[in-house]
């Protein structure tokens, strides 16, 4: 028997406090899936693109040399008041786990390692002065957060401000 037969069913639904918060809540899960959804269509999934350059302080950046555990690839601009926002938890994270920063858009070398200066980063930092590696990426907004596994694998994909225990979970599921 379908609910629609059921007589005064859909009146005490309209008129239940616990529906209303519930169908609420599930329109706010799907707004929230669907905006995610958008924001990351365009990301690269699947196996990570090659990330071979120079960081900031001179040194060579490879991302395939760090196979074997989980990574962290994290687009960033220094003109970005979200990125600013999630330093903090970007640099928590850094400091027992490997990552590669990509500033893309933000001027040049000496412009970026004034903002890592200032801004204590301590992790590599690529200066990505025209998008071009973002791009390859997929990267449409910052800040964007790839995670990827031992095996070279993108598990996750995150656009906007992440938490630092998000990003720790995202990690430990990575590395399983």
């Amino acid at each position: 028997m379908s609910l629609r037969y059921v007589p005064g069913v859909w009146k005490r639904l309209r008129k239940s406090k616990a529906a209303g918060i519930a169908f609420q809540v599930a329109l706010v899960v799907a707004a929230v899936i669907a905006i995610r959804a958008f924001q990351t269509r365009n990301a690269v999934q699947g196996p990570a693109p090659s990330l071979v350059a120079q960081s900031i302080a001179g040194e060579a950046v490879e991302l395939a040399a760090l196979r074997g555990e989980p990574v962290v690839v994290h687009f960033f601009a220094t003109w970005c008041a979200v990125c600013k926002a999630e330093e903090h938890n970007i640099k928590a994270v850094a400091e027992d786990h490997e990552m590669i920063a990509v500033a893309s858009q933000s001027g040049g070398v000496p412009a970026v390692a004034a903002y890592a200066r200032d801004s204590a980063l301590t992790m590599p930092i690529v200066n990505d002065a025209n998008g071009n590696i973002a791009g390859d990426w997929g990267v449409s907004a910052f800040p964007t957060t790839f995670v990827i596994d031992p095996d070279g694998q993108i598990t996750s994909v995150e656009v906007g401000y992440t938490s630092e225990l998000g990003l720790r979970g995202r990690l430990l599921l990575a590395g399983l």
